[in-house]
């Protein structure tokens, strides 16, 4: 968990609001990653928790996108999260910020995508900081 207020609990997939725009892959989900994992959940593998924002009443997807459709395809009704304080844009700025260094490999077209991302939510930044956040050169 990453901070003190970090919360895990269990939680039905179908009250987590998976909004893919959140998500700063460019080409959405991946069919064939989304289809491995939930025979990898069927069979019982463990995953990371997904991490969602909770801004009082809905629960929004941060990390985890391939993960939660994998869940869903899988016909598995609830997983651990990781539950956070915030609203949508604190979501996106996580999402941004996330796969940099695990999970499916990001494309050059998902960093240019992370980095318009950014660059919308925070445009008084710097390069420097837009780039570091979103882990580009």
């Amino acid at each position: 968990m990453n901070d003190a207020k970090d919360k895990r609990i269990t939680l039905a997939i179908d009250k987590i609001t998976a909004d893919l725009a959140i998500n700063p892959r460019a080409g959405g989900l991946t069919r064939k990653v989304v289809t491995e994992y939930a025979e990898r959940l069927a069979a019982g593998d463990d995953f990371p928790d997904m991490v969602v924002y909770k801004d009082g009443k809905t629960y929004w997807l941060s990390e985890g996108f391939h993960r939660h459709a994998g869940y869903q395809e899988a016909g598995i009704l609830e997983a651990e999260v990781i539950v956070r304080d915030g609203d949508r844009d604190d979501a996106e700025w996580n999402a941004i910020g996330s796969n940099k260094s695990h999970g499916l490999k990001r494309t050059n077209e998902d960093k240019r995508k992370a980095v318009a991302m950014a660059l919308k939510l925070r445009p008084k930044w710097s390069n420097r900081q837009i780039a570091d956040h979103a882990g580009v050169g």
